[in-house]
């Protein structure tokens, strides 16, 4: 069977006895496409089109879907056509494309009666050829009579005309009165042509006319995206028919347009879909572009993806020509760009509230939003910038240490440095008046959103910056392979990372660098403890979240147990309840906010229950998953018991707080049970000398005076075993 038809067989297996039939059923998807005004009832009327495959709102989505009953071709295939009614009302413009893929031959109807339908071929046209590839178009003229010849039929039948000849099109006009037997012989033969197509693969280049045409259309073009758009999903359809697109253009034309560009902006997905067409094509169209007027659009750019995506296009076209680039880069533009961008991200953004609202809108359609939901939104927005920036800025490291090892550690050091400075400016700059809001922007801003102003932001950056340790984590993350991660580590040097953890403040950071060596190198790993015990100790003093010092001391027991009992050995058993109980008590029941909680319930219902831990697991990062999900049901069930106002089940309500707020008392206890556990096992330290000294902390006022959560505490003591 030809390779063709592979995508549009059905292989039915029917069982006869012993023997076993196979069944070749066709069933190819045919586009409609036409304005709203233009009706389909002439395929409807005449029995062309049955029931709807499938039930849809048209005025939603902008498309129906139709089949036709199943028949026999003249070689003996059945086949049903899966008819795509689509809308090209201009507010289903950015659905086109993926309602038309897979399309394996179209139907455009136009309205003789109605020019502005005419005006939108052109479109049309090019949006099918783009997406399907070189598939049967035909235009059905709808209202076309011969004894009306008024100039306004006239000019439209010569503008179908004249697209029919620029584009090799086939088209028929439907006479009104007389459809039946036009509609059902234009269906026969589209079936017919749909099928050669698809059976004879190179019946899928594009026509010349067609190619004639896109040229056209590609050298009037100013946008880059655009020409982007045609070049990719011709390659994507017929390799063949993308590569005398581009060879119809030249390099001389690529390269006097890339050089006209203001920004980086779309131009190495140009870069790079020129080299999938031809890759001889794109190396000689590099070679021509001049590295100062690049260089010059990556100081402009103001995000790391355009960046990253043209190193990678250097360096897949060409490795010899990304290194000769890379020499007109300094390691100075480097690193403000990445200090730049990383501002931006956790200083800048810090204090903004553009979009909140709308945001939040589209996800739960309310008309008055909570200002905790807007705060919501906005940390996690800016939770994920964050981390995506940190990525971008690890890929760019990895990029660089491929080509240049000695650039990568400069600038990894520099770029702390850099951001500070950065930091010091955003402090010091004097705030030029108060921006005008509207009416729709005051309830943004009247919010102060994530926990800092710009300035206090600025400052907080200050002290902890994005440091070298970070840095060197995100590279090795990003780094493609074993011995690239082995490379760049010892090219920093063992002595030089040991600095850098003393530099560190970031407890969590040095475990997860830690893990990160230790899956290159477990001798590596071991000798870097023995050489930083004082430090983690020091650091584990300074550590509020017992969960982090857990991670920590689990994973060193596994690597190394000496080196854990040499940090436990530190503690006496004052200063480890004293941790334990200063961890206990930021749990703060009382700012525990139930009102809230139950509010996003409201908001978006059991049936956003995955968007709802998501939203639960952002502001209780600490407790587990499976706690997390307890957590939820128990919020539902509170609203459920909220409901009928009366005594008994105000009784009710307050056992299910209570429930609640076992959640989070659990969490904790969960933790200090296992640092007991840790320290216990590795220290000559009995759980007796624990509880008393426990106990004697608890003690300080009566027990008739604790609070739910110290009595949870107290019984958790209590229940030791000795």
């Amino acid at each position: 069977m030809p390779n063709g038809l592979i995508d549009n067989y059905l292989f039915v297996y029917i069982g006869v006895g012993k023997q076993i039939t196979m069944v070749k059923k066709f069933r190819p998807k045919l586009i409609i496409l036409s304005d709203p005004s233009v009706t389909r009832d002439f395929f409807l009327n005449n029995k062309l089109i049955i029931k709807p495959f499938t039930q849809s709102n048209r005025n939603l989505i902008g498309i129906d879907i139709y089949s036709t009953e199943w028949k026999q071709s003249s070689e003996k295939i059945e086949f049903q056509f899966l008819i795509y009614d689509i809308n090209t009302a201009p507010e289903f413009d950015k659905t086109l494309n993926s309602s038309m893929l897979g399309g394996s031959g179209c139907i455009i109807i136009y309205d003789y009666t109605q020019l502005d339908i005419i005006l939108q071929l052109e479109k049309w046209i090019l949006e099918t050829i783009l997406v399907c590839g070189n598939i049967p178009i035909l235009l059905l003229g709808k209202n076309y009579q011969e004894n009306k010849l008024e100039k306004n039929v006239t000019d439209i039948k010569a503008l179908v005309m004249d697209k029919q000849d620029s584009w090799n099109l086939s088209i028929l006009n439907i006479n009104v009165i007389d459809t039946s037997s036009v509609v059902k012989k234009v269906i026969d033969n589209l079936y017919n042509t749909m099928f050669d197509r698809v059976n004879n693969p190179t019946l899928s280049a594009l026509q010349d006319g067609t190619i004639k045409n896109l040229t056209d259309l590609i050298t009037h073009e100013t946008n880059i995206f655009k020409i982007y758009h045609i070049l990719a999903y011709i390659y994507k359809n017929n390799v063949a028919s993308a590569q005398k697109l581009v060879y119809s253009l030249t390099i001389a034309f690529f390269s006097e347009f890339i050089l006209k560009q203001e920004h980086l902006t779309d131009i190495p997905k140009v870069l790079i879909t020129l080299n999938y067409i031809d890759s001889l094509f794109s190396k000689k169209l590099l070679k021509e572009l001049p590295f100062e007027n690049l260089v010059k659009k990556i100081k402009q750019e103001k995000t790391l993806t355009e960046i990253i995506l043209l190193f990678s296009v250097y360096k897949i076209i060409d490795s010899k020509l990304w290194k000769k680039f890379l020499q007109t880069i300094t390691s100075n533009l480097l690193t403000t760009k990445i200090s730049q961008v990383w501002i931006e991200v956790a200083i800048i953004a810090e204090g903004t509230h553009s979009t909140i609202v709308e945001l939040v809108q589209t996800v739960d359609g309310a008309t008055s939003i909570s200002t905790e939901i807007i705060r919501y939104v906005s940390e996690t927005e800016q939770k994920r910038k964050i981390a995506e920036t940190l990525n971008e800025i690890g890929t760019i490291l990895a990029i660089l240490f491929s080509s240049n090892k000695d650039q990568t550690i400069e600038i990894i050091e520099n770029v702390p440095i850099r951001i500070r400075e950065l930091a010091l400016k955003v402090i010091h700059e004097e705030k030029n008046g108060k921006e005008k809001i509207d009416e729709k922007e005051s309830l943004k801003a009247s919010i102060e959103i994530g926990e800092f102003s710009k300035k206090e932001a600025a400052k907080k950056e200050i002290h902890h910056t994005l440091s070298e340790l970070a840095l060197i984590i995100t590279c090795l993350e990003q780094l493609s392979n074993e011995k690239d991660r082995m490379n760049f580590i010892n090219k920093i040097s063992l002595d030089n990372i040991y600095s850098k953890i003393k530099d560190e403040k970031q407890l969590t950071t040095i475990v997860k660098l830690l893990k990160l060596l230790n899956e290159i190198d477990t001798n590596l790993t071991i000798t870097l403890l023995r050489k930083i015990t004082d430090i983690l100790v020091e650091r584990i003093v300074q550590e509020p979240s017992i969960i982090i010092i857990n991670n920590l001391l689990e994973f060193v027991e596994i690597v190394d147990p000496i080196v854990v009992l040499e940090i436990i050995s530190n503690y006496n058993t004052e200063s480890l309840v004293n941790k334990i109980i200063l961890f206990y008590a930021e749990l703060e029941l009382e700012q525990l906010d139930i009102p809230l909680l139950t509010e996003f319930a409201v908001n978006y219902g059991r049936e956003g229950q995955f968007t709802l831990i998501k939203i639960l697991h952002h502001l209780f990062p600490k407790v587990p998953q499976p706690s997390l999900t307890i957590l939820l049901e128990l919020l539902f069930e509170l609203l459920e018991i909220v409901k009928t106002d009366s005594v008994e089940n105000n009784s009710i309500a307050t056992n299910q707080l209570m429930k609640i707020y076992d959640i989070f008392i659990e969490t904790k206890l969960d933790e200090i049970n296992k640092l007991l556990e840790l320290v216990t096992q590795s220290l000559l330290i009995s759980t007796i000398e624990i509880k008393e000294v426990f106990l004697s902390q608890l003690m300080t006022e009566a027990k008739e005076d604790f609070t739910y959560e110290k009595n949870k505490l107290f019984n958790f003591v209590q229940s030791l075993p000795e």
